[in-house]
């Protein structure tokens, strides 16, 4: 089920828009003197072109994820079975690209957490401006997964959150595999308790991730709903 956006009680959007292009004409913004590129950086100009270059990795990111899910589905039905694992060389590379992209779609258009350590004021004025922006166009949207902090901070930070997980007694891990069940043949044949660490099981159309669900279907829907909402891209109509 799908969850009511955080930002539904947003102003208007041209209203929210407006403002926050106001305020940012009126800062002393260093940018850069020219951008070259083979695909389209900057989509508006009234946000300054590195807030435009920034979202743009977020744009690939998006793109890459409805690419890479439609990837997955091709692979799963067509591979064959052992044991509960659909085997095909292709598999563990797509199901990490997924993880990859949503943790960086995720962390450069929702990422609101308080100002962090390492993080200088100016970095840290771009994020909220940026945050803002987005929260503004996507106003209303149904986000059920690409917003989620819980779920972008274990993808994002995986280097802190593997060790944690990986360290749990008497458990065996499923890493970057794609499941029929979340109960495969083999682990409890060991009297072990199992992990999942970016696994697909099909039956649920869900990835599996450390403590964490992700509807592949409700991701695939929130990249595209954002790319509709912040730079206009065709939505599809839904299936």
């Amino acid at each position: 089920m799908r969850r009511t956006c955080l930002w539904s009680g947003v102003p208007p959007r041209s209203r929210v828009v407006a403002s926050w292009t106001e305020e940012y004409r009126k800062q002393n913004v260093v940018e850069p003197s020219a951008i070259w590129a083979m695909r389209e950086i900057v989509f508006d100009r009234s946000i300054g072109l590195i807030q435009n270059v920034i979202l743009s990795h977020a744009r690939d990111s998006l793109h890459a994820l409805v690419a890479r899910i439609d990837r997955l589905r091709e692979l799963v039905p067509a591979a064959p079975v052992g044991n509960g694992i659909f085997i095909h060389p292709e598999i563990p590379s797509v199901l990490s690209d997924i993880a990859f992209h949503q943790g960086a779609a995720s962390m450069i258009l929702f990422n609101d957490n308080p100002k962090g350590a390492r993080e200088n004021a100016e970095t840290y004025r771009l994020r909220l401006d940026r945050i803002a922006y987005v929260q503004a166009k996507c106003a209303g949207i149904a986000m059920a997964v690409l917003s989620d902090r819980k779920i972008r901070n274990s993808l994002t930070h995986i280097d802190e959150h593997l060790p944690r997980a990986l360290s749990k007694p008497n458990t065996g891990w499923f890493i970057d595999i794609a499941a029929t069940v979340r109960e495969p043949m083999g682990p409890q044949q060991h009297g072990l308790a199992v992990g999942f660490c970016r696994t697909y099981i099909a039956s649920e159309d869900i990835i599996l991730h450390l403590d964490g669900e992700i509807s592949v279907s409700d991701l695939k829907a929130d990249s595209q709903a954002v790319l509709h909402a912040v730079w206009g891209e065709e939505r599809p109509a839904p299936q």
